[in-house]
């Protein structure tokens, strides 16, 4: 069984103990230390299902952005690279950009931060040459204009961002899985070291009502 299933399961179980309980409440409520087990375990469970939202989030969203925010950014490093190219040869500086001028199968393969460092330098080393007039003539003559250059930069701050938020939201999952983990864990340790052994008491005054209760912890 997976894990994410085994974790459902076990909170199955527990919502079942809850029903069965509050059902009973006749039958228990004056005995003070199942009473106090079982409002830890309540408190346990209310906090698991304050966090299965979060764990049920649909994530595509957040990836579809990302997605989306990195081919813009292979769209728009793409020509202003392949110009750069083009000038470096015609005025012999592509030593400065042999490392830089790349395909965009290349581009596509690259990791988002190897994707993020290259439009980086792309930028800054074709702004450097935007308005320079000697030694060598203004790259904008070779069809690079102002605009391609705003929004290279623009959408690199949008993959930028993208990244971030998906780095964010998958963080804050693995914390909230952690800590459902954890309130699993000690719901099962209540149950198995105090309320289980506690709730004998009823194997033979009331026999039914144990024998659900049995029933209900030997599922998982």
């Amino acid at each position: 069984m997976m894990k994410k299933q085994k974790s459902q399961a076990w909170i199955k179980v527990f919502q079942e103990v809850n029903v069965l309980m509050e059902r009973n409440l006749d039958k228990w409520s004056t005995i003070e230390e199942i009473r106090k087990t079982y409002d830890e375990f309540i408190s346990n469970l209310k906090k698991l299902k304050d966090l299965q939202p979060e764990l049920e989030k649909d994530l595509a969203p957040v990836e579809q952005e990302l997605s989306e925010k990195r081919m813009l950014l292979v769209q728009k490093v793409f020509p202003v690279g392949s110009i750069l190219e083009v000038y470096a040869v015609d005025h012999r500086i592509g030593k400065k950009f042999n490392a830089l001028l790349i395909g965009r199968k290349q581009l596509e393969s690259y990791s988002s931060k190897e994707l993020l460092d290259h439009a980086t330098r792309i930028h800054k080393l074709t702004d450097k040459y935007m308005e320079q007039i000697s030694p060598a003539p203004d790259i904008k003559r070779y069809g690079l204009t102002r605009s391609m250059m705003d929004e290279l930069n623009s959408a690199n701050h949008q993959f930028q961002s993208a990244r971030k938020l998906r780095s964010d939201v998958i963080s804050y999952r693995k914390k909230t899985r952690k800590k459902s983990e954890e309130l699993i864990r000690a719901n099962r340790k209540l149950l198995k070291n105090r309320l289980n052994k506690l709730m004998t008491v009823f194997s033979g005054t009331h026999p039914a009502f144990y024998l659900e209760y049995s029933k209900i912890n030997t599922k998982n």
